[in-house]
């Protein structure tokens, strides 16, 4: 196990192994940047669907904050 200090702001993606299975790191990358947080998890699950993935893929997208 690795510990990481987290800030304010900073965004994580928290995902079965089924979504890497599915979607390359850039496709990771590019999605993360593109969207908001409940947007990007959204659209990262329909790309895992259009790429052949089941109904169940489970993914959260996490930003710490103070509010």
């Amino acid at each position: 196990m690795t510990a990481t200090p987290v800030a304010s702001g900073d965004r994580y993606l928290i995902f079965a192994d089924g979504l890497t299975d599915l979607l390359t790191t850039d496709v990771l990358d590019e999605v993360m940047r593109e969207y908001d947080d409940g947007r990007a998890a959204f659209e990262l699950w329909k790309a895992a669907i259009a790429a052949g993935g089941p109904e169940n893929i489970t993914l959260a997208v996490v930003r710490v904050g103070d509010e």
